[in-house]
């Protein structure tokens, strides 16, 4: 009787997912508006996920939320995925920790609140936040797709070597920018992204 063959497992199910912003506890203005970005990006770097537009959920959330700041916090942006039919919403917080800093991530069920993943990363150093932020979105990524580590990272199409945070404000601002259809102004902070890190293709693209 020939052996069966097994057959391949399925594909990850499509997930939207949400970024909300980061929760900044460490008092150092450069790690505000930073880390959402690399998140997002790392995040859709697995084919099965898309990332609902930051700006677009900003707007969004001040339609559902009459709050004087204009945060996209945990709350806020479950209500925004309920609104918009969003699989899951990621947070993040950044905190001091000894010398360095631990990032934390969760994933949230936009229904319930009730936390599905999870994920938290040391840090030495500020240099090495945005490659700890790539390396918590693979994780996270595994969990929500139910697949291991390593096959997102095979799939993801972008890393980050880079330790620059300004090419990172920077590239968050033109993204902003260009959404508000403010193009010139949108150009200047991809140029300003592209000098403090040449190497990076999101900005150029």
């Amino acid at each position: 009787r020939p052996k069966e063959e097994k057959a391949p497992p399925a594909p990850p199910r499509a997930i939207s997912v949400l970024v909300a912003d980061f929760e900044n506890l460490t008092g150092d203005p450069d790690f505000n508006d930073t880390l959402e970005q690399p998140m997002g990006i790392s995040l859709e770097g697995a084919p099965y996920i898309s990332v609902y537009k930051h700006p677009r959920a900003h707007s969004v959330a001040k339609q559902l939320s009459s709050r004087a700041d204009d945060r996209l916090d945990a709350e806020r942006a479950l209500l925004v995925s309920r609104r918009e039919g969003i699989n899951a919403v990621v947070e993040a917080s950044i905190k001091p920790d000894g010398k360095g800093y631990t990032i934390s991530v969760q994933a949230l069920e936009p229904a319930t609140g009730k936390q599905i993943a999870q994920a938290d990363q040391k840090i030495k150093t500020k240099a090495e936040v945005l490659q700890a932020t790539h390396n918590l979105a693979i994780n996270i990524g595994a969990k929500l797709g139910g697949i291991p580590p390593e096959s997102v990272k095979a799939l993801s199409k972008e890393t980050f070597t880079t330790s620059s945070l300004e090419a990172m404000q920077a590239y968050s601002r033109a993204q902003e920018l260009s959404v508000q259809a403010k193009d010139k102004e949108a150009i200047e902070e991809y140029e300003k992204a592209i000098a403090s890190d040449p190497d990076r293709g999101w900005a150029y693209s």
